[in-house]
């Protein structure tokens, strides 16, 4: 036998060989000599190592069919959790790398971090993943925790998550998992990726359940197992099939949470999503309310909540109660002075009329047809520079806060510098453009190609100056919304402007999408 063609068979199956041991999920380490075998291998497969994991974490590769099951279960039980987090990535090859340790967040500052960059230090091997299209990255966009009920007065087992979907297309959620964390870091499965499954309409809703609670309410999907829960001082969150966290919230003395924890809800009172724009912070997302589970039946837009109050036990950082209405005063009638009667007069005769020509009636003008009633729309964030070098790098936001469709055609975005006593276009809307219901419409200068923008135009913003949405003509339509900054004192000032001018990459932002009809109160920086 001819030395070459030896080598040639030991080649192939050297390389046979690696592809079982990655296709079966064995568990290796690379050390420099098995790295430099390895690069002898892989230089005659088309295959492109890249690394992913730190030191501190491990790689297993896994097929999701049957037989490999109990390992692809073990992973996903409450137990493997151990306080840590978990990523999932999968493939249309129906593989799934699942990377275990402390590599999706870091809760040192008890705040989830996402971790897109490898560090460099990194010595774990596996094949890169097919690409995603763009359009399987969109069923990833947004998907909110919309309500979480605990417990209820009857049992601690009548609990449920809800699902919302903002976005204005289903979402496919096979594949996703729900995931919760006890407050002392046992990280734990509630649905597996595995089980879940089921279409979400847009602007609709999702429901799960404990098993026991499932047909009182009719939920989409139960927990994974009736010995699963949900507590006080939890964080439960969403994992998309490409291992990323889509929404997470935690409440009282939770170890994660977005900014701030919410509040824990009483018995029988549920933690509910005021709205379907989310500021990535659950202090302000979320508020105690009278529960009302929604499924994939029930009827699309966002709900209107009945906002009770909570005890705060256990509470991380005080939430401010909403505040309740003022109820007017029952004002008592006064009683009416009795009229003074005066006689009457006598009546005389009426004189005899001579009959009155027929008049033969001016027509009406026709009316002038009027502008339909405008919709409230909010400026929701402003930026205004991104440093030196990037000064044009300004956006604006606006968001639609009713429960319908609003129709941008004959709207204008205009503004005013600090003296000015005219409006400066911005965009206006021409044709019909539509924002839908709780969706947002983001305007960008031409120069900032980075930030993701539904129109584009050549103005800029900058210090002490002001924007105003108007409905009809420049200098005199309707202003429908307006902030002003820094020194700004005109017009679009609603009662008093933001004080501060926002530096580099600072987005003026309103609070919890609040409108007093006041800059100063309604905007913060972020």
């Amino acid at each position: 036998m001819h030395w070459s063609y030896g080598f040639s068979r030991i080649a192939i199956l050297c390389t046979a060989g690696l592809s079982i041991l990655v296709a079966t999920g064995i568990l290796f380490s690379i050390t420099p000599a098995r790295e430099k075998f390895l690069n002898i291998l892989t230089s005659n497969i088309a295959v492109q190592p890249v690394i992913i994991a730190s030191p501190a974490s491990f790689m297993q590769v896994h097929s999701t069919d049957s037989t490999s099951s109990s390992q692809a279960d073990s992973t996903s039980s409450p137990q493997a959790g151990s306080g840590q987090g978990s990523i999932s990535q999968s493939s249309s090859s129906n593989q799934v790398a699942r990377i275990l340790g402390d590599s999706s967040y870091q809760p040192a500052d008890s705040k989830i971090t996402f971790v897109t960059t490898p560090p460099a230090s990194s010595t774990v091997l596996f094949m890169t993943p097919p690409v995603v299209s763009s359009e399987t990255k969109k069923q990833f966009a947004r998907i909110l925790i919309s309500q979480v009920l605990l417990e209820d007065e009857q049992s601690t087992r009548h609990e449920f998550v809800e699902l919302y979907n903002p976005n204005e297309y289903a979402v496919d959620l096979s594949g996703w998992e729900l995931r919760k964390k006890t407050e002392t870091g046992t990280d734990s499965v509630l649905v597996s990726s595995k089980k879940f499954a089921g279409i979400i309409a847009r602007n609709g809703y999702f429901l799960i359940s404990n098993p026991e609670y499932s047909q009182t309410i009719g939920a989409d999907e139960v927990w994974s197992s009736d010995g699963y829960g949900v507590s006080k001082n939890n964080t439960v969150y969403m994992v998309n099939p490409d291992g990323g966290i889509a929404d997470l919230v935690g409440f009282g003395e939770a170890q994660n949470y977005e900014s701030a924890s919410a509040q824990n809800p009483d018995k029988g009172i549920a933690l509910s999503r005021v709205s379907s724009k989310d500021t990535n912070m659950n202090q302000n997302d979320f508020v105690c309310a009278i529960p009302v589970p929604r499924n994939t039946k029930s009827t699309i837009g966002f709900r209107t909540l009945e906002i009770v109050a909570c005890a705060n036990q256990g509470q991380n950082i005080a939430v401010s109660p909403a505040p309740s209405p003022i109820a007017s005063p029952e004002l008592s009638p006064s009683p009416l002075p009795s009229p003074t009667l005066e006689p009457s007069p006598s009546v005389e005769p009426s004189p005899m009329l001579s009959p009155t020509p027929s008049l033969i009636p001016t027509p009406s003008p026709s009316p002038t047809s009027s502008p339909q009633p405008t919709q409230k729309l909010l400026i929701s964030e402003v930026q205004i520079t991104g440093g030196a070098g990037e000064t044009n790098n300004d956006f604006i936001e606006l968001y639609n806060p009713n429960d319908g469709t609003v129709n941008l055609k004959g709207y204008r975005l205009v503004k005013r510098t600090k003296t000015g006593a005219s409006d400066y276009a911005i965009k206006s809307w021409t044709t019909d453009t539509f924002i839908y219901v709780y969706g947002t419409y983001v305007w960008a200068n031409n120069d900032f190609v980075e930030k993701t923008a539904d129109a584009r135009t050549s103005t800029t913003l900058a210090n002490d100056n002001a924007i105003a949405l108007r409905y009809g003509s420049a200098d005199t339509g309707q202003i429908i919304d307006s902030v002003g900054w820094g020194e700004h004192t005109g017009v679009f000032c609603e009662t008093q402007c933001f004080a501060q001018n926002p530096v580099a990459n600072e987005v003026l932002t309103r609070k919890n999408m609040q409108d007093t009809y006041n800059n100063a109160l309604d905007f913060e920086i972020r």
